[in-house]
């Protein structure tokens, strides 16, 4: 929105793409006439009044009780204010931009001055001599201009005898006026310096000095470049900054030592003085030169080549160098929003009438974003915020890589019956974006718990951000498949009622999109999967069945030879540490005792094969070593190694996969917020498994991908050993798009 504030500030801030491919003078004129434009508001009053015309509508509808119509138009009353203050804080936003960019045009018309300075030499002609105060008129042609020059009587009339093979040498730059001005001259006679003019401490005269009386000898020991943010680009919009050192490894003085850059090609989108100066380098010491160095936001990705050369007033200058660098495109902020709920009832899902807190998460995965502002916006007269809500938030800066969380309260009367038509407006310098909430009632929603995670609000160094949209989660592939007769069991474990069994986190996430990929990828009918969120024991007899009945509801549910089954189960496992046999850990098991309240991986091998299925895919994301990534479920054991028998694998058309070997753990994703296991489980039905790309999956192929990255990113992010494990037919086709 800033950026449309009006033209004339918009072209003030692209000013920097033209200059440097303009002679100084140009250059100087440009910024001229930039620097005398007044700021106008008048296109943002203008859309702020539109926008409150438009909800501006005070008509009592027919329908309408009183009651309804006050709280409507206090409704409207707020947003209008929230428009005022939106817009307010927008044209003092423009304001402020405009005038740091009125300042830096000036500080510009500055250094471009300063830039312009350049070392001349000219011839002279002298005039009569003062012998009282034994002074030369002598006029500089360069300059044009008389001057006074201070010369001794004993060498005078020689010095006029010598005058016409003189060199008077000096610096001059040009002024705000578009004249040049003219100090510093100087003239070098018979081993001695005799200045003259109008002396500025704007530059250090690199030739008043005598001839030294024993050599320098300067090298350049180093060169060095630096930006601001440290990741060696010069990005769009960033200033760097490259480092001379100079060794004077002689005997004598070196003084009046001019560096100057010299581009390889024409980087007009980089701004930087040509020229730098040092007075002086003793025998022995380090002289340092810094060229400042500004990208503008046109600027492209491309290596950048500098050749510096010195010169010094005497003639012992450095030999040249060159100094490369790579600049990188401007990136500008990329917001991504993420939203859980908190309702009066606790259940997650928002119903007429009901107060609830909406906690966004505002993450930024792009460049920097300056002057943010998150506004929730609301249409709608029935939908109704808390006296003490907020609903307009803003940060100077958003950093890439960082993220904040800010909450809001509201509830709605008995007209919403489906969409609740809230969205988040999110803008910033470079950037405008509106997000719909996509909020329904009695629609299940995430805790703000599943997103908000240890550690500091702020800057993350990797820029995979917690909380954003995790690829698995938003191409979910959808098929043709229609697979009517097919049956599923999906359990999530995530809270455990015995307070020493550490939750797991990401298993309700897990199992909502493994159901999400059955519907929309394998074509399961959402009513022929039975799903649970936190299975107690009872739950698991009642679904797979007993030790000595395995009809439970998995049974009920198949057609004989005609259901495809697939159960996928995350949560704990544990071991038996007698028999070491296996065990599903219920929500409201003590894993102490897992073999009388667990759930015995035997006992669920041996009731599927009794089953008549016409295919069954079994995915376990759990560890039966009594170990998790939160430490032993089991008090004062070490990792047990399971014993396993399966009888279901000998059926034909039957896979298994299980998230690593008995003695492992199984590892979180975080960055991903989910297991490490069902995360490339689940990217690999996305179609990345699909090596050949023929559009047909095998468990052949999801083996290798799941083989090729949940082992090494255990390693790399964990220092763990996992090592899933696939048994059965793989050759069998998992899924065709």
């Amino acid at each position: 929105m800033i950026k449309r504030v009006l033209l004339v500030l918009f072209s003030l801030l692209l000013i920097s793409c033209v200059l440097y491919s303009m002679e100084t003078l140009e250059k100087l004129r440009v910024l001229k006439k930039f620097n005398t434009i007044t700021f106008s508001s008048k296109s943002l009053e203008e859309e702020r009044d539109r926008k409150i015309a438009e909800i501006s509508s005070t008509k009592k509808g027919e329908f309408e009780i009183t009651e309804m119509y006050n709280k409507r138009m206090a409704n409207i009353s707020r947003q209008k204010q929230d428009i005022k203050d939106e817009y307010a804080q927008k044209i003092d936003i423009a304001q402020r931009k405009f005038n740091e960019r009125k300042k830096e045009i000036e500080q510009e018309i500055q250094q471009l001055l300063d830039s312009s300075q350049e070392i001349v030499t000219s011839s002279i002609s002298v005039g009569n001599y003062n012998a009282d105060k034994q002074q030369f008129s002598i006029y500089v042609q360069k300059e044009g201009k008389s001057h006074t020059i201070t010369v001794p009587l004993s060498i005078a009339p020689q010095f006029k005898q010598d005058a016409r093979n003189i060199i008077a040498k000096g610096f001059r730059k040009l002024t705000v006026d578009e004249d040049w001005e003219y100090y510093n001259w100087s003239i070098q006679y018979n081993g001695q310096s005799y200045a003259f003019g109008t002396t500025s401490s704007a530059t250090l005269p690199v030739y008043v000095q005598s001839k030294p009386t024993l050599p320098p000898d300067l090298k350049v020991v180093a060169v060095d470049f630096k930006d601001n943010n440290n990741d060696i680009f010069l990005e769009g919009d960033e200033y760097g900054t490259i480092t001379i050192k100079i060794k004077n490894f002689g005997n004598g003085s070196a003084s009046g030592i001019t560096a100057t850059l010299k581009s390889s090609g024409n980087y007009n989108f980089l701004e930087h003085r040509n020229q730098r100066f040092l007075s002086e380098i003793k025998p022995g010491e380090v002289g340092e030169i810094e060229f400042t160095i500004y990208a503008d936001k046109n600027t492209p990705s491309q290596d950048c080549q500098y050749s510096i050369v010195f010169d010094e007033s005497n003639g012992f200058f450095p030999d040249p160098v060159m100094c490369s660098f790579q600049t990188k495109k401007f990136e500008p902020p990329f917001f991504f929003v993420e939203k859980g709920i908190e309702d009066a009832n606790g259940n997650y899902s928002i119903e007429q009438k009901e107060l609830v807190t909406v906690t966004i998460r505002l993450a930024n995965s792009g460049g920097d974003g300056k002057d943010v502002a998150l506004n929730v916006r609301n249409p709608s007269s029935d939908v109704f915020f808390t006296s003490n809500s907020q609903t307009r938030f803003t940060w100077d800066t958003i950093e890439k890589g960082a993220f904040k969380d800010v909450s809001f309260e509201f509830y709605t009367n008995k007209k919403i019956k489906d969409d609740i038509p809230l969205s988040i407006v999110v803008t910033a310098e470079d950037y405008s974006r509106e997000f719909p909430l996509n909020l329904k009632i009695k629609q299940k929603e995430i805790s703000p718990k599943e997103f908000i995670f240890a550690g500091k609000e702020g800057a993350n160094e990797d820029i995979s951000i917690p909380g954003l949209v995790i690829d698995i989660e938003e191409n979910i592939p959808q098929t043709n498949n229609m697979n009517k007769d097919a049956v599923a069991v999906v359990i999530g474990n995530r809270n455990y009622n015995k307070s020493s069994v550490p939750a797991v986190e990401f298993a309700h996430r897990d199992a909502a999109y493994m159901k999400k990929y059955l519907i929309n990828t394998l074509g399961y009918r959402e009513g022929n999967i039975i799903y649970v969120n936190d299975a107690t024991q009872g739950d698991f007899l009642s679904i797979f069945g007993t030790n000595t009945n395995y009809k439970g509801k998995l049974y009920n549910y198949i057609k004989p030879g005609r259901s495809d089954v697939f159960i996928y189960y995350s949560g704990h496992g544990a071991p038996d540490p007698q028999s070491k046999h296996g065990f599903f850990v219920p929500v409201d098991c003590d894993p102490s005792l897992v073999a009388l309240n667990g759930y015995s991986l035997d006992t669920f091998y041996k009731n599927l094969s009794k089953m008549d299925f016409s295919s069954l895919t079994v995915v376990i994301d759990a560890c039966f070593s009594g170990s998790s990534e939160k430490g032993m479920l089991i008090e004062d054991i070490s990792p047990v190694f399971i014993d396993v028998k399966n009888p279901v694998i000998a059926s034909k058309n039957t896979t298994v996969f299980t998230s690593a070997t008995g003695e492992q753990v199984s590892s979180w994703y975080r960055d991903k917020k989910h297991s490490l296991f069902s995360y490339y489980f689940m990217k690999g039905l996305q179609g990345n498994a699909d090596k050949n790309k023929d559009n047909r999956l095998t468990v052949s192929e999801l083996q290798v991908y799941i083989d090729d990255n949940v082992p090494y990113w255990a390693r790399r992010e964990k220092n763990l050993e996992q090592t899933p494990q696939v048994i059965g037919d793989k050759d069998r086709i998992i899924v065709e798009y």
